[in-house]
């Protein structure tokens, strides 16, 4: 006997079964345990120019920026691996739609008559005529279609397509990680490049005050006014300085040759030309600058204000050469 009841039931339990049989969990983010601001930093405003570097005003950082958003192999690698995770993305959301084959053909077939006539003339007695027939040509075509689809009854096919796309946000964010670090290493490499040029430059203007000091000490010391501890003083200096140079020589050609590595050209050529690079102008602090005012009321001190006092500069020239008289 046919119950109703049960006919309504059944479909119910039978979808709860299937429901149950899913493969896998449902995927739940986890909350990350973070403080909203970085210890008691104020919580700062994300820029609306992802472009950062081009609050320096150097238009040869910008260039090398640009050079090494095209040509660094690193950026090129993430973003082929985000390629192919878009392309597995795509494969595993097409396994789970149908599928639909077809195919086609075309072919020219040609039934050669020759040999016909000795076949009639042995089974049938006909006698072969003295020009054989000939051969017929005629054309072959054919054409197939076929269509599958296979149900999802486990969501096998989803959780692939779920995994798939998940995998597309992580190269993804990979590839945005990856354009960012080199952004920040072509910036501080370029910096501590033109740091460098500037140290040597220091450096070769204090070891030419040391060598002038090494002289007026062999002055001294020909006329008895210094002693030969004061000249190997500066000849020492001098040496040192010397030596300053050639290592900072050494450090400019290594981060020359990172900053050509990260721009995406060989380690042997110049990453930029060194004469159009921008001099180092630092800026007066806003508070230093005086209001727009006429030239009788502007100070007549050369001293500056309270507050706009400058630090004074590290010199590389040597110590003063003390003077000893001979009793």
């Amino acid at each position: 006997m046919h119950d109703p009841k049960l006919s309504r039931v059944l479909p119910l339990m039978l979808a709860a079964a299937l429901a149950g049989c899913t493969v896998g969990p449902n995927f739940t983010r986890p909350a990350a345990i973070l403080p909203p601001v970085w210890q008691t930093a104020p919580a700062a405003q994300a820029p609306s120019d992802t472009r950062w570097w081009r609050s320096f005003g150097d238009p040869v950082l910008d260039s090398l920026e640009a050079r090494a958003a095209s040509a660094n192999p690193d950026i090129a690698a993430a973003i082929e691996r985000l390629t192919a995770a878009r392309i597995e993305r795509g494969q595993a959301r097409a396994a789970g739609a149908p599928q639909v084959e077809g195919q086609a053909g075309y072919s020219r077939e040609r039934v050669g008559t020759a040999g016909i006539a000795s076949v009639t003339q042995t089974v049938l007695g006909v006698t072969p005529t003295s020009t054989p027939p000939k051969g017929v040509d005629f054309d072959l075509y054919s054409v197939g279609i076929g269509a599958s689809w296979e149900l999802d009854l486990w969501g096998g096919h989803r959780r692939q397509a779920e995994a798939a796309a998940a995998s597309v946000d992580a190269s993804d964010a990979a590839a945005r990680g990856v354009r960012l670090s080199v952004e920040a290493e072509v910036a501080r490499t370029y910096v501590q490049l033109r740091g460098l040029w500037d140290e040597r430059r220091i450096a070769q203007a204090g070891a030419a005050i040391a060598e002038q000091n090494a002289a007026i000490a062999r002055a001294l010391l020909a006329r008895g006014l210094a002693t030969p501890i004061d000249l190997a003083a500066a000849e020492e200096t001098v040496r040192s300085l010397r030596g300053d140079a050639v290592d900072l020589d050494q450090q400019a050609a290594s981060a020359t040759r990172a900053l050509a590595v990260l721009v995406g050209d060989t380690p042997d050529t110049a990453p930029f030309d060194r004469s159009v690079a921008p001099p180092p102008r630092p800026s007066r602090p806003a508070r230093c600058a005086y209001p727009p005012r006429s030239r009788e009321h502007a100070p007549t001190s050369s001293r500056p204000r309270r507050g706009c006092m400058r630090r004074p500069r590290r010199s590389a020239s040597p110590p003063p050469i003390s003077i000893r008289r001979s009793a």
